[in-house]
């Protein structure tokens, strides 16, 4: 039940009910669930993604996990009321 636009690559990775941008690059073992995907991002090796809004040309680290701890979430990304993280296109991961 996903959206993925042309150019896109998912390595042995899983999308579900989500929407992958063009050009995007979701690496081995990560998990994208009810989330945006803009344009040329990456999803790094073993990422977990969970209702989490990313904009274009975003790398994700390897083995982050965004969308499962509100309170880490609140903290790091700007956070709806309804749960929903969104990683801005200047996002600097530590």
């Amino acid at each position: 039940n996903s959206m993925i636009a042309g150019g896109s690559v998912i390595a042995g990775a899983t999308v579900t009910d989500s929407f992958l941008g063009a050009s995007s690059y979701v690496r081995p073992g990560a998990s994208v669930e009810q989330s945006i995907i803009l344009g040329r991002c990456t999803i790094g090796e073993g990422a977990r993604l969970k209702k989490v809004i990313v904009d274009r040309d975003v790398t994700i680290p390897k083995g982050m996990e965004i969308g499962y701890d509100a309170k880490a979430d609140g903290r790091a990304f700007v956070r709806s009321k309804g749960g929903i993280a969104v990683v801005a296109q200047r996002t600097v991961f530590e």
